[in-house]
């Protein structure tokens, strides 16, 4: 269901959908509409727990087997990962990475999040520690904690019914 979520993802509408307050436009480039989104880099432009700063990204979809050892999924239990890398718009290279790590539960899938900011591919930025606080500060990051727990909050309110009426 995540990953059908994830390659289901079309405009602005869909992902306005997902967070109607920070999600403001969404493209894609690459892989789409084949069912699939890794190797596609969805282009977004979003709020991080709302105004003022609007963050224009391309996150870059990548095989979770690149980071994570896949073949141990089925035995811990773990449905799917969504693996990418994170950039801003019109620089060279990515700033970060994330994984969401879906795993089935008695009460349905939890989604375990984590984010390696200041991890710099690509570019001229030194991947050190001055650079990685100055980049993603603490208020950054509570903020992005927030729009992730709200995003994936919204999205359990509506996907599992959404994904049944696609998958009849």
């Amino acid at each position: 269901m995540i990953d059908w979520w994830f390659s289901h993802i079309k405009n602005t509408k869909d992902y306005k959908r997902w967070h109607p307050t920070d999600h403001v436009f969404s493209d894609w480039e690459g892989v789409r509409d084949t069912g699939e989104y890794i190797g596609g880099t969805h282009i977004v432009h979003e709020y991080l727990a709302g105004p003022p700063v609007l963050y224009k990204l391309k996150i870059n979809f990548q095989d979770p087997a690149q980071i994570l050892n896949v073949r141990k999924f089925k035995e811990a239990g773990v449905s799917t990962a969504v693996h990418a890398r994170i950039g801003m718009i019109g620089l060279p290279g990515y700033a970060g990475k994330m994984v969401h790590l879906i795993r089935d539960t008695s009460y349905g899938c939890e989604m375990r999040s984590r984010f390696w900011l200041g991890l710099f591919q690509g570019n001229d930025v030194h991947n050190v520690s001055d650079t990685r606080k100055e980049a993603f500060n603490d208020e950054f990051g509570a903020r992005l904690c927030q729009h992730c727990h709200e995003e994936m909050s919204i999205l359990g309110s509506f996907l599992p019914e959404m994904y049944a009426a696609y998958h009849k």
